[in-house]
Protein backbone atom coordinates (compact mmCIF):
# COMPACT_ATOMS: atom_id res chain seq x y z
CA UNK A 1 0.00 0.00 0.00
CA UNK A 2 1.31 3.04 -1.15
CA UNK A 3 0.09 5.29 2.00
CA UNK A 4 -3.00 5.02 4.58
CA UNK A 5 -5.38 7.32 5.57
CA UNK A 6 -6.34 8.17 8.89
CA UNK A 7 -8.83 9.59 10.97
CA UNK A 8 -8.56 13.36 11.41
CA UNK A 9 -10.13 12.95 15.06
CA UNK A 10 -8.06 9.95 16.50
CA UNK A 11 -5.47 9.26 13.68
CA UNK A 12 -7.06 5.86 13.62
CA UNK A 13 -6.09 4.46 10.31
CA UNK A 14 -9.20 3.81 8.22
CA UNK A 15 -9.22 0.43 6.44
CA UNK A 16 -9.07 0.90 2.94
CA UNK A 17 -12.75 -1.15 2.33
CA UNK A 18 -13.95 2.31 3.59
CA UNK A 19 -11.89 4.29 0.81
CA UNK A 20 -14.28 6.09 -1.60
CA UNK A 21 -18.10 4.68 0.03
CA UNK A 22 -21.00 6.64 -0.85
CA UNK A 23 -21.80 6.34 2.93
CA UNK A 24 -19.90 7.44 6.02
CA UNK A 25 -18.55 4.45 8.40
CA UNK A 26 -17.42 5.13 11.83
CA UNK A 27 -13.78 4.97 13.02
CA UNK A 28 -12.97 2.19 14.88
CA UNK A 29 -10.88 3.93 17.06
CA UNK A 30 -13.09 7.20 18.52
CA UNK A 31 -16.69 6.20 16.86
CA UNK A 32 -16.61 9.53 15.19
CA UNK A 33 -18.48 8.97 11.24
CA UNK A 34 -16.18 9.29 8.75
CA UNK A 35 -15.80 9.46 5.11
CA UNK A 36 -12.06 8.99 3.39
CA UNK A 37 -12.09 10.24 -0.49
CA UNK A 38 -9.00 9.38 -1.94
CA UNK A 39 -7.80 9.76 -5.47
CA UNK A 40 -6.69 7.24 -7.21
CA UNK A 41 -2.85 8.19 -7.64
CA UNK A 42 -2.44 7.70 -3.74
CA UNK A 43 -2.69 3.99 -4.01
CA UNK A 44 -0.54 3.84 -7.02
CA UNK A 45 2.99 2.52 -6.12
CA UNK A 46 6.32 4.63 -7.57
CA UNK A 47 9.49 3.04 -8.26
CA UNK A 48 11.88 4.15 -5.70
CA UNK A 49 14.30 6.10 -8.41
CA UNK A 50 11.03 8.01 -9.40
CA UNK A 51 13.36 10.82 -10.28
CA UNK A 52 13.92 11.75 -13.80
CA UNK A 53 17.21 9.96 -15.47
CA UNK A 54 19.47 12.52 -16.57
CA UNK A 55 20.96 12.01 -20.21
CA UNK A 56 23.93 9.81 -19.83
CA UNK A 57 24.69 9.86 -23.77
CA UNK A 58 24.60 12.45 -26.82
CA UNK A 59 21.74 10.59 -28.84
CA UNK A 60 19.52 10.30 -25.91
CA UNK A 61 15.87 12.31 -26.27
CA UNK A 62 15.41 14.94 -23.89
CA UNK A 63 12.21 16.07 -22.35
CA UNK A 64 10.54 18.69 -24.42
CA UNK A 65 10.10 20.49 -20.55
CA UNK A 66 13.05 19.46 -19.14
CA UNK A 67 16.25 19.47 -21.47
CA UNK A 68 18.48 18.49 -19.31
CA UNK A 69 16.11 15.16 -18.44
CA UNK A 70 16.05 12.10 -20.62
CA UNK A 71 13.31 11.32 -21.94
CA UNK A 72 11.21 7.99 -21.17
CA UNK A 73 7.74 8.57 -23.20
CA UNK A 74 5.95 10.66 -26.22
CA UNK A 75 2.48 12.50 -25.14
CA UNK A 76 -0.08 10.17 -27.22
CA UNK A 77 -1.99 13.61 -28.35
CA UNK A 78 0.83 15.46 -29.05
CA UNK A 79 3.67 13.35 -29.51
CA UNK A 80 5.97 16.10 -27.22
CA UNK A 81 8.82 13.86 -25.42
CA UNK A 82 8.44 13.51 -21.92
CA UNK A 83 10.72 12.51 -18.84
CA UNK A 84 9.06 11.07 -15.59
CA UNK A 85 8.26 14.18 -13.93
CA UNK A 86 6.35 15.43 -17.19
CA UNK A 87 4.16 12.27 -17.71
CA UNK A 88 0.74 13.08 -16.71
CA UNK A 89 -1.10 9.24 -16.68
CA UNK A 90 -4.96 9.94 -17.58
CA UNK A 91 -6.65 6.70 -18.14
CA UNK A 92 -4.57 4.56 -19.42
CA UNK A 93 -3.07 7.88 -21.58
CA UNK A 94 0.07 9.49 -21.51
CA UNK A 95 -0.42 13.27 -21.76
CA UNK A 96 2.19 16.42 -21.47
CA UNK A 97 1.15 19.36 -19.07
CA UNK A 98 -0.62 21.24 -21.99
CA UNK A 99 -2.40 18.74 -23.22
CA UNK A 100 -3.69 17.75 -20.31
CA UNK A 101 -4.48 21.69 -20.04
CA UNK A 102 -6.27 21.92 -23.05
CA UNK A 103 -8.58 18.79 -22.49
CA UNK A 104 -9.81 19.96 -19.04
CA UNK A 105 -10.12 23.82 -20.85
CA UNK A 106 -11.21 23.88 -24.68
CA UNK A 107 -11.52 20.11 -25.60
CA UNK A 108 -13.83 19.03 -22.72
CA UNK A 109 -12.16 15.52 -22.10
CA UNK A 110 -14.66 13.05 -20.57
CA UNK A 111 -12.08 11.85 -17.95
CA UNK A 112 -10.87 15.47 -17.19
CA UNK A 113 -14.67 16.99 -16.57
CA UNK A 114 -14.56 19.73 -13.99
CA UNK A 115 -18.25 21.05 -14.05
CA UNK A 116 -21.67 20.08 -15.62
CA UNK A 117 -24.96 20.86 -16.62
CA UNK A 118 -27.44 20.36 -13.60
CA UNK A 119 -30.80 19.98 -15.47
CA UNK A 120 -32.21 18.76 -12.45
CA UNK A 121 -31.86 22.24 -10.91
CA UNK A 122 -32.96 24.12 -13.96
CA UNK A 123 -36.13 21.97 -14.60
CA UNK A 124 -36.87 22.53 -10.82
CA UNK A 125 -36.15 26.16 -10.84
CA UNK A 126 -38.63 26.47 -14.10
CA UNK A 127 -41.60 25.43 -12.07
CA UNK A 128 -40.69 27.14 -8.60
CA UNK A 129 -39.65 30.84 -9.59
CA UNK A 130 -42.90 31.62 -11.83
CA UNK A 131 -45.73 30.87 -8.91
CA UNK A 132 -45.14 34.15 -8.18
CA UNK A 133 -47.47 35.17 -11.45
CA UNK A 134 -49.95 33.10 -13.32
CA UNK A 135 -48.91 33.27 -16.92
CA UNK A 136 -45.56 31.83 -16.85
CA UNK A 137 -46.06 28.58 -15.85
CA UNK A 138 -48.11 27.96 -19.30
CA UNK A 139 -44.65 28.16 -20.67
CA UNK A 140 -42.23 27.27 -18.28
CA UNK A 141 -43.78 23.65 -16.53
CA UNK A 142 -43.95 22.19 -20.11
CA UNK A 143 -40.24 23.22 -20.18
CA UNK A 144 -39.63 21.54 -17.01
CA UNK A 145 -41.19 18.47 -17.95
CA UNK A 146 -39.21 18.10 -21.32
CA UNK A 147 -36.30 18.95 -19.17
CA UNK A 148 -36.88 16.10 -17.00
CA UNK A 149 -37.80 13.34 -19.67
CA UNK A 150 -35.22 14.53 -21.79
CA UNK A 151 -31.95 14.63 -18.99
CA UNK A 152 -33.34 12.15 -17.17
CA UNK A 153 -30.20 9.45 -17.72
CA UNK A 154 -28.19 12.45 -18.46
CA UNK A 155 -25.53 12.45 -16.00
CA UNK A 156 -25.80 14.80 -13.25
CA UNK A 157 -23.48 16.58 -10.76
CA UNK A 158 -20.01 15.30 -10.71
CA UNK A 159 -20.46 14.73 -7.11
CA UNK A 160 -22.98 12.09 -6.05
CA UNK A 161 -26.57 13.52 -6.35
CA UNK A 162 -29.46 11.50 -6.28
CA UNK A 163 -32.67 12.52 -8.43
CA UNK A 164 -34.56 13.56 -6.45
CA UNK A 165 -34.73 17.33 -7.81
CA UNK A 166 -35.71 16.00 -11.03
CA UNK A 167 -38.66 13.83 -9.41
CA UNK A 168 -40.13 17.38 -7.33
CA UNK A 169 -39.58 18.91 -10.46
CA UNK A 170 -41.75 16.48 -12.06
CA UNK A 171 -44.68 16.55 -9.91
CA UNK A 172 -44.48 20.21 -10.09
CA UNK A 173 -44.54 20.73 -13.46
CA UNK A 174 -47.34 17.76 -13.59
CA UNK A 175 -49.64 19.63 -10.93
CA UNK A 176 -49.00 23.21 -12.90
CA UNK A 177 -50.51 21.84 -16.01
CA UNK A 178 -53.17 19.97 -14.64
CA UNK A 179 -53.85 23.51 -12.90
CA UNK A 180 -53.44 25.49 -15.89
CA UNK A 181 -56.13 22.61 -17.71
CA UNK A 182 -58.65 23.00 -15.09
CA UNK A 183 -58.74 27.02 -15.49
CA UNK A 184 -59.13 26.57 -19.27
CA UNK A 185 -61.89 24.05 -18.53
CA UNK A 186 -63.65 26.43 -16.05
CA UNK A 187 -63.03 29.42 -18.29
CA UNK A 188 -63.91 27.62 -21.65
CA UNK A 189 -66.77 25.35 -20.63
CA UNK A 190 -67.80 25.19 -17.37
CA UNK A 191 -68.85 28.73 -16.84
CA UNK A 192 -70.60 29.49 -19.63
CA UNK A 193 -73.07 26.44 -18.89
CA UNK A 194 -73.30 27.69 -15.41
CA UNK A 195 -74.00 31.43 -15.76
CA UNK A 196 -77.71 32.87 -15.32
CA UNK A 197 -79.22 33.39 -19.20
Amino acid sequence: MAGAIHCLNCSHAIPRDYWNEREETTCRGCGERVRARVFPAFDRVRPENAAAARIQAEGDSSCFYHPTNQAAIACDDCGRFLCTLCDLDVDGRHLCPACLERGVFVEKTASLEDRRTLYDSIALHLVTWPLITFWFPIFTAPTAIFLVFRHWNTPMSILPRTRARLWIALLLGLLEVGGILAMIFLLVWYIPRTAPK
